[in-house]
């Protein structure tokens, strides 16, 4: 499974007469008081730029908005989110993304925070550039989709129990049949490609499974952003299916048939939209529904 690195797919479904449209809004970060391109930020741009160039037909518009956190005055922080904001439509354009795509580069400044600023780690969320894509699916897509799409009266209430990533190597001590959501497991909108911070977790769900050789597990995939309901899945922008949370949990089980684990011990399912963990409100709320669970089998 290909390592990637953040980027943020919300894919919010908007009726229309013959297509269906998605908004992706990707996100790069930036180090304190500048606006070069970090490693981090040219890994995200390159798998953007290779998914914009792919299915360039299909992108309506592009939209980039720089952002500061909170520190120093207005003036600064507009002059300092306006050179990101063109440092990554810049980069955009000479990864071969078509720059009449580009409709809008704007600047924010500290005005559009999304965390707080209350400490280091929340000023760095807020140090970014939000690229919006607004995709246009083909029309068998669009119909399939409408087709799928289940009445709110599907939604299941999810029960699992959350753990750390210190408390993972205690599941043994949880009963068989206990779903358990994993920490960071959790992927880019619209994709089934695990985010950077979802690999420690991967790895000591890994080093589990090959301390406990009886475990048996069911990985279970979820998506965000789509009506509430059992068994209705999302658009996998990657394998161009409706099978995203199903890909989801088949992209953990292939990761550790991989790395030895015998895929007698292993089973995977897709349950869709219908188990979501939090209202969806915020990105870190869609963010927090694109995610793999464990289920335990049997130990």
């Amino acid at each position: 499974m290909k390592k990637l690195y953040s980027i943020f797919f919300v894919l919010l479904f908007i009726s229309c007469e013959c297509y269906c449209q998605t908004i992706g809004k990707d996100m790069v970060y930036f180090e304190f008081d500048k606006y070069d391109l970090t490693k981090d930020a040219i890994h995200n741009l390159d798998s953007l730029s290779k998914l914009i160039t792919k299915y360039a037909a299909r992108v309506e518009k592009i939209e980039i908005g720089g952002h500061c956190d909170s520190m120093g005055e207005h003036g600064y922080n507009d002059h300092l989110s306006n050179q990101r904001a063109t440092a990554v439509n810049d980069y955009l354009i000479s990864k071969g993304v078509k720059d009449s795509l580009i409709k809008h580069v704007d600047y924010f400044g500290k005005r559009k925070p999304i965390t707080n600023n209350n400490d280091s780690a929340e000023r760095a969320k807020n140090r970014r550039v939000e690229i919006t894509v607004y995709w246009i699916k083909s029309k068998a897509v669009a119909a399939k989709s409408k087709e799928e799409k289940p009445s709110k009266d599907g939604y299941v209430q999810h029960k699992a129990i959350k753990v750390s990533l210190d408390s993972l190597g205690k599941i043994g001590d949880l009963d068989e049949n206990t779903t358990i959501v994993l920490p960071n497991l959790n992927f880019y909108g619209g994709r089934h490609h695990l985010i950077p911070s979802a690999y420690p977790t991967l790895d000591k769900l890994l080093e589990i499974l090959k301390d406990n050789p009886t475990f048996k597990i069911e990985l279970q995939g979820h998506v965000c952003c789509q009506e509430p309901g059992f068994g209705y899945d999302g658009f996998d922008w990657d394998d161009e299916d409706n099978q995203l949370s199903l890909n989801r949990a088949r992209a953990i089980y292939d990761y550790l048939i991989s790395k030895g684990i015998d895929r007698n011990r292993l089973a995977y399912k897709g349950f869709g939209g219908g188990h979501k963990l939090v209202p969806e409100i915020t990105e870190e709320d869609r963010q927090t529904n694109r995610r793999v669970e464990v289920k335990l089998i049997s130990k």
